[in-house]
């Protein structure tokens, strides 16, 4: 039987302390409770309603414009990388990454890793994903990446211009989840933990949890 959590989320409470934040390539996410207030939907109630502290736009998914949206695209949009609350990359679709030399990077992506509609997270898709949308690059930009290629099925490989020690902690950044277009629903398509109660993918995977939004504060 299906069993519903009510959350109400104040943001305030759910971020971890910010001070102290460690220095990450440009245009990096820093670490936040976003990536840990509430965890794998997965292992969660089908449910989750969040009273957000101001609207959250599904039209500016995955890009937060705000810490509401910040903290809701969290729980929909998972990106390679996920940072918890001192800043530490660990995984996320991305299960381990290794350095070539001291300009290049591999990531594998999980062999589990899907959207919501059931499709596999893949290399060449999530590359041409990030190619096709203007923030996604633009991170990519200022980071000083010189090239990013699929070294396999589920392995992307990127090249930076300059040697770079701290790539895995880019790839939490929020612009660089992989999705898919909306198709006939309100949101872009994710790989995140929950997704949509509304307006989500067409087909979703049984099964998966809900995000439910209560009216903002």
């Amino acid at each position: 039987m299906s069993r519903t959590a009510h959350a109400l989320v104040l943001l305030a409470l759910a971020a971890c302390a910010r001070a102290g934040a460690p220095d990450l390539p440009p245009g990096s996410a820093p670490p936040g409770g976003d990536a840990c207030a509430l965890g794998d939907g997965a292992t969660r109630a089908d449910t989750l309603t969040l009273a957000p502290a101001a609207p959250v736009d599904p039209a500016r998914a995955p890009n937060p414009a705000s810490d509401a949206e910040r903290l809701a695209f969290r729980q929909l949009y998972a990106t390679l990388v996920q940072l918890d609350c001192t800043g530490a990359p660990r995984p996320g679709l991305a299960q381990a990454w290794r350095r070539e030399d001291e300009r290049t990077w591999s990531f594998l992506l999980r062999a589990d890793a899907t959207f919501w509609d059931g499709s596999p997270v893949l290399a060449e898709p999530v590359i041409a994903a990030w190619r096709s949308r203007p923030a996604a690059w633009e991170v990519i930009d200022r980071a000083g990446i010189a090239s990013i290629a699929a070294a396999g099925a589920r392995e992307i490989r990127v090249a930076f211009a300059t040697p770079e020690d701290r790539a895995p902690a880019l790839f939490a950044h929020p612009a660089l989840a992989p999705v898919q277009p909306p198709g006939t629903g309100t949101w872009a398509v994710g790989a995140g933990p929950w997704r949509p109660a509304a307006g989500g993918a067409a087909s979703p995977v049984p099964g998966s949890p809900f995000l439910r939004f209560a009216p903002a504060a």
